[in-house]
């Protein structure tokens, strides 16, 4: 993009400066003026019609005769200044090449092959993140260096892309774009665009609805996760996407309630379309007297509280499970059995020949194979008996 001094010359026009006069350059010799056309007004504009002060003579700004605002839209330099505009404005938009790009050939060369490197790296970055794959990695001890995932499919990617691999043998070391600080960045413009689809698709509905839940992270930080519901104008179809995560000040109910609403007022969401809000039962979340959801409802009247549904049937199963007896040694005989058949490939096999179907006898087991903290110590012991 164009540096503001050549925005501003793109725009002034010459006239403007009463100071400056610009002598006519078109011919080579400056003959004298003619006392038979003299008399004749040349379609330019004076020094007393455009005054730097700025323009006071409206009685004679329109007419056949005297009209000063056509002589300057007729003059040479208001034609000059137009097409320097419409030069500007299609550079800007991509129409035409830059200067420097039209000068310089190695330029626009050296611009493409940087736009490439990045399109490398962030593709690199959206594979990562589809996948739920961390960039970081481990700290390699002989190289002294960190071997993440990240630098590992770069290192990948450039076997095949010349244009990637050219930069990291020939770019100096503080400039290969592989730092922390820059994959952070990166990372930071692929939310922003991926929130910014996602509030677009949402301004098109006409309602909308949050959900938010706070939860504390391995770095002992307070974070809470916002998500919408809304219906796709597209599609006609209920769409629950997460916009993203927010440190709150405090965990108390006003600081959360200012998170909320400043973070949907900050990403473009208009409160006036907040039709609900969903949250666990937690007394600051859900408080009618001055909860999470009592403090926005005074902002949004139609926004009524919703308690969510998965967080009550969790709630439901786990208590059952702890009060009823029935359910409790019920599931207690199952995960038990469960672990039992899993632990030995011997009696999975068994169990496979009798009901005759391998793929049932996964899914069943599926769930259960990662609770064994959860199992009585005593089955290892029953475990070594039946072997």
């Amino acid at each position: 993009m164009l540096a503001s001094g050549y925005l501003f010359n793109f725009f002034v026009d010459d006239h403007y400066d009463t100071e400056k006069t610009t002598p006519d350059i078109s011919s080579p010799i400056q003959s004298e003026p003619d006392p038979e056309i003299s008399e004749t007004p040349e379609p330019s504009i004076s020094k007393k019609s455009t005054p730097i002060k700025g323009f006071t003579d409206w009685k004679n700004a329109v007419g056949n005769k005297r009209s000063t605002l056509k002589s300057h839209d007729d003059s040479v330099d208001h034609k000059n200044a137009v097409e320097k505009a419409k030069n500007f404005i299609s550079v800007y938009e991509g129409k035409k090449p830059s200067i420097c790009s039209s000068l310089s050939k190695a330029y626009e060369d050296k611009v493409k092959r940087n736009h490439d490197i990045l399109l490398s790296l962030i593709d690199v970055i959206i594979v990562l993140g589809q996948r739920n794959i961390p960039l970081r990695g481990n700290w390699d001890k002989i190289a002294h260096q960190e071997d993440g995932n990240f630098q590992f499919f770069i290192n990948w990617k450039s076997n095949f892309d010349m244009v990637l691999k050219d930069h990291l043998e020939t770019a100096h070391k503080s400039m290969t774009y592989l730092s922390p600080q820059i994959e952070n960045e990166l990372i930071q413009c692929c939310e922003l665009e991926i929130r910014e689809r996602i509030v677009q698709k949402c301004k098109a509905s006409s309602f909308y609805s949050i959900m938010a839940d706070e939860t504390m992270d391995v770095s002992v930080t307070e974070q809470l996760l916002l998500c919408i519901r809304y219906v796709d104008s597209d599609t006609c179809e209920v769409q629950e996407d997460f916009l993203g995560f927010v440190e709150p000040k405090e965990v108390d109910a006003e600081h959360i309630a200012n998170a909320i609403v400043n973070n949907l007022e900050k990403w473009g969401l208009p409160l006036q379309k907040l039709r609900g809000q969903g949250y666990d039962g937690a007394s600051v979340m859900s408080g009618h007297v001055s909860g999470v959801q009592q403090r926005i409802r005074e902002q949004c009247p139609d926004a009524p509280f919703v308690h969510c549904k998965s967080h009550n049937l969790n709630l439901v199963v786990t208590q059952s499970c702890k009060d009823v007896r029935q359910i409790r040694n019920l599931m207690s005989s199952v995960g038990q059995m469960t672990w039992f058949l899993c632990a030995s490939h011997k009696r999975k096999t068994i169990l496979n020949s009798f009901t005759g179907n391998t793929k049932l006898v996964d899914d069943m087991l599926e769930g259960l194979q990662n609770e064994e903290e959860d199992v009585d110590i005593k089955l290892l012991k029953k475990e070594q008996m039946f072997r």
